[in-house]
């Protein structure tokens, strides 16, 4: 993977993801609307995520990653 800059966004996006706090279609608009690169969402995926009701409600699996990212281009 490219260095990936390390921001403020990238450090507030990482932090609430690693507490559970924010779900795949979230991150996925971050880089939809320019607030984070794909290659930081891609790392920001590589680090565990406490287990929050979010999360078990939001499993991460490359089907569904792929399956947002599809959602979250088509403005849907």
């Amino acid at each position: 993977m490219a260095d990936v800059a390390i921001t403020p966004q990238y450090r507030l996006v990482l932090n609430r993801w690693q507490a559970g706090l924010i779900t795949i279609r979230q991150v996925e608009l971050f880089v939809k609307t320019g607030w984070l690169t794909r290659d930081q969402a891609d790392l920001i995926y590589t680090y565990p995520r406490k287990n929050t009701e979010l999360v078990r409600n939001d499993p991460f699996t490359p089907e569904i990653q792929d399956a947002i990212e599809e959602e979250v281009q088509r403005g849907t």
